[in-house]
């Protein structure tokens, strides 16, 4: 499964992105992260349903900065061997 995750709210110079990469790979997910124009960041997660689910709730819980809200989105199968950071 891959999924897309905006997450919105204080969450740049906070060091999220490092924060997302450190826990993806905890959880053996792929994919990537980065920082968007608009302040935002996205995060695309490679991995099962259950263990992606898992990382949603642990973000949502224990992050840097200030979360207002993260949108979900399933996107089509992509393949990523590792997790990365975008710049």
């Amino acid at each position: 499964m891959i999924q897309k995750l905006i997450i919105k709210g204080i969450v740049q110079g906070v060091g999220m992105r490092y924060h997302i990469a450190t826990q993806a790979r905890k959880h053996n997910l792929n994919g990537e992260v980065k920082n968007n124009t608009n302040g935002t960041v996205t995060c695309i997660l490679s991995g099962d349903q259950s263990t992606i689910q898992q990382f949603i709730n642990n973000l949502k819980n224990h992050h840097p900065g200030e979360i207002a809200d993260i949108e979900t989105e399933i996107l089509a199968d992509q393949t990523y061997k590792n997790f990365s950071i975008k710049h």
